[in-house]
């Protein structure tokens, strides 16, 4: 019986195009946050150093003696995988001067993720039983939970975006009921 319910008022919800056109270029512009002056730059900047991390670990991939082992070479491939993530992201950014709250922060999040992940897997399988293999695997927890940062801050953000999202919403719905009880139309 509560679903039918819900069903019959869900039915009777009427959105008028006004509304809806509001609600969307709100949710636009609250999704959309302007990239402004050393923050603008900074993402250009992110957007070469990608591009230079591509060149050197692409290199290093290649060149390396053909002993050098197979786990540091997966490694050098990653590391250019993501270099170019970061340089595409960045260079998004840049041109566009705003970013996504939504996409973009969630590719830099992942990607902050991702890559320590990744090669501290390797280090794991690869790692000499030595205090070297110790020492890597050490050093690349360090660099997971700068990236488990990252992508704590997202969730936080997403949460946070999702909240003001349906804020706007009930704020929208409230607007369109006040305009149909206004006095002297009638109310059925």
């Amino acid at each position: 019986m509560n679903n039918s319910l819900r069903d019959q008022l869900l039915r009777m919800e009427q959105v008028t195009p006004a509304l809806k056109e509001r609600y969307d270029k709100e949710i636009q512009a609250m999704l959309e946050k302007r990239v402004t002056g050393i923050r603008r730059w900074a993402w250009l900047g992110s957007a070469v150093m990608g591009v230079g991390f591509t060149v050197l670990f692409g290199t290093l991939a290649v060149i390396t003696p053909a002993e050098f082992p197979l786990a540091g070479r997966i490694g050098f491939v990653a590391g250019a995988l993501f270099g170019i993530g970061w340089a595409i992201l960045g260079w998004r950014v840049f041109r566009r001067s705003s970013i996504n709250l939504k996409i973009d922060s969630g590719a830099a999040a992942g990607m902050a993720w991702g890559l320590p992940v990744i090669l501290l897997t390797l280090f794991m399988v690869s790692a000499p039983d030595s205090i070297v293999g110790l020492r890597m695997i050490i050093s690349g927890l360090v660099f997971l939970v700068m990236g488990l940062a990252f992508l704590l801050r997202h969730v936080v953000e997403q949460s946070e975006l999702k909240t003001r999202e349906k804020l706007l919403e009930i704020e929208c719905r409230l607007a369109e009921l006040a305009e149909t009880l206004k006095p002297g139309k009638p109310t059925i």
